[in-house]
């Protein structure tokens, strides 16, 4: 794990179109601030940022049965403003069947849920978040049917109005989110960590969720320069070759996933 090099109001950096993404804690002003090449982005948070600027590794799904199921807790019982953040790279295009990627439900007690939409479906291999009441339409702009792509993905709920983000900037955007804790389990790569089926194949990376909505400007400063604000941070699997959670104690049980494969950044 990266720490932010420390610097104050008086003494802050000059910076050049050469050092876009370099990253400083103001500790007077308490202030995260980012270089964007002409100017520094600042956030005036928590003071606590996580950088992670490799992923060595991901871990790979197969698509018939491998999962991560992880036991439900306060961190994850959310209910409102909340975020998902992660990375994929689809295993196979254009799948007959949902596919889950991160799902928090029981049969039909869904807290959230994330997944590709089938390719005979209205919204063919595109993104989609259902929430608790099993309404599934809120789905991404953009379909994805290549298997070498890496892609960053982010669905944010910001109190009922909701927002997908691909690779740091928006996609689709909508009114009408309801979601609704629950004490189910988690599980990433599948659908419904209870009776587990709509197996996910590909690679999944740097799982992350918040109990808040994230910013436009933190969504892209995930995808640009892997800052990930620890302000209402609930819990994040880095995959790197284990399933445990580096923020909380959430951690994963690990059903034949391989958690050494190459890192999607």
């Amino acid at each position: 794990m990266s720490t932010l090099t420390s610097t104050t109001v008086a003494t802050r950096p000059t910076l050049g179109a050469g050092d876009v993404g370099k990253s400083y804690f103001e500790i007077d002003s308490n202030k995260i601030l980012v270089w964007d090449g002409t100017a520094f982005n600042e956030w005036n948070r928590d003071g606590v940022a996580l950088t992670f600027p490799t992923s060595t590794y991901s871990a790979s799904f197969d698509g018939v049965d491998d999962r991560i199921v992880v036991p439900q807790s306060s961190d994850l019982n959310i209910s409102g403003s909340m975020s998902i953040s992660f990375w994929f790279q689809r295993g196979r295009a254009g799948h007959t069947a949902f596919e889950g990627v991160l799902n928090k439900n029981a049969s039909s007690s869904v807290n959230y849920s994330v997944g590709f939409r089938p390719s005979s479906d209205a919204a063919p291999n595109k993104l989609a978040f259902w929430q608790g009441g099993g309404a599934g339409n809120l789905v991404t702009t953009t379909a994805f049917t290549s298997t070498t792509d890496k892609v960053h993905a982010c669905f944010v709920n910001d109190g009922g109005t909701w927002y997908w983000y691909i690779n740091g900037s928006q996609d689709n955007t909508g009114t009408g989110v309801t979601i609704t804790s629950t004490t189910t389990n988690l599980v990433l790569g599948a659908y419904d960590a209870s009776s587990p089926g709509y197996f996910f194949s590909g690679n999944l990376d740097e799982v992350f969720i918040w109990s808040r909505a994230l910013s436009s400007t933190e969504v892209s400063n995930i995808y640009n320069y892997k800052l990930y604000l620890t302000d209402s941070l609930a819990a994040g699997w880095r995959l790197e070759n284990d399933a445990t959670d580096s923020i909380n104690s959430n951690d994963g049980t690990n059903n034949g996933a391989t958690l050494n494969s190459g890192g999607l950044y």
